[in-house]
């Protein structure tokens, strides 16, 4: 759990950062809703990217493209570095048995998002 909270911290960073450069407006609000809608599983980033998308389409539409790239970058920084590290660090596994695990459950999920929970146990010490 604090794995997947300190993964969501950094992806905030990252859009915080992204915002911040392209200057969109209200961009600490969208980089908390990116932290707080990160932990959701496959829906997360397309919660997190919406309210940055019609924001960017009140300022510029050539911002919307902008929000869309810093969003792309973020993910997948986010699930090809990030969670594995951290989270094999956090359960004492590899990183790649991390991708092995979160490839192999997204395969089994499907569209319905539950077995996706089964990718990286907690540990609750």
């Amino acid at each position: 759990m604090v794995g997947q909270l300190f993964v969501s911290l950094i992806v905030g960073i990252m859009l915080l950062i992204g915002y911040l450069i392209i200057g969109l407006d209200y961009a600490l609000l969208l980089a908390l809703i990116g932290v707080v809608t990160d932990v959701i599983p496959f829906l997360g980033p397309y919660i997190t990217v919406t309210p940055a998308i019609i924001d960017a389409l009140f300022q510029n539409p050539l911002t919307v493209v902008y929000v869309a790239i810093i969003m792309l970058y973020a993910q997948q920084i986010d699930g090809n570095l990030i969670t594995p590290n951290v989270m094999g660090n956090a359960l004492s596994v590899h990183p790649l048995t991390v991708i092995t695990l979160i490839l192999a459950a997204g395969n089994i999920s499907g569209i319905y998002p539950l077995a996706h929970h089964l990718k990286a146990p907690v540990n609750q010490e």
